[in-house]
């Protein structure tokens, strides 16, 4: 008789920690497609700015800049300035540069962090014209964007 009546109480108490984990999976699974999704949202929102400081590069003026390596010629000047306009639209950007491929091997190009008429909020530091992006961080389109 003992045993009968402990029964529905062992079972409520099964019953119960049953549902607290499966309230804590469901929760869990939430979680994670939310993380999921804005994350995806984030990286859609970086392509589009991508896209947008893309479509501002002269890539003959660009060529150039490369070729003469000078950060402060009249090229370099011309080719970063549409980069420091968009960067000073955005606020909540902290870097906007580009960069070149050669050899394997990925280089700054266009840097708006030390343009005098860069208005940010952040604490930047600027990167050196064709100074390599280090080995370390191997970051490519496809690990940043899921291009």
């Amino acid at each position: 008789m003992a045993l009968m009546t402990r029964s529905p109480a062992v079972l409520a108490i099964g019953l119960v920690i049953a549902s607290i984990v499966a309230l804590a999976l469901g929760l869990d699974y939430h979680r994670k497609a939310t993380q999921d999704l804005v994350l995806e949202m984030y990286r859609e929102r970086v392509r589009d700015l991508a896209a947008i400081v893309a479509y501002a590069i002269d890539g003959d003026l660009h060529n150039d800049v490369v070729a003469e390596a000078d950060l402060n010629g009249p090229k370099y000047k011309q080719a970063v300035a549409p980069l420091v306009q968009i960067h000073n639209r955005l606020p909540e950007v902290y870097y906007i540069y580009s960069m070149i491929v050669r050899d394997g091997r990925t280089y700054y190009v266009l840097d708006t962090t030390d343009h005098p008429d860069l208005v940010s909020p952040h604490d930047l530091e600027p990167t050196a014209m064709l100074n390599v992006l280090s080995a370390r961080s191997d970051v490519t389109c496809s690990t940043m964007l899921s291009c």
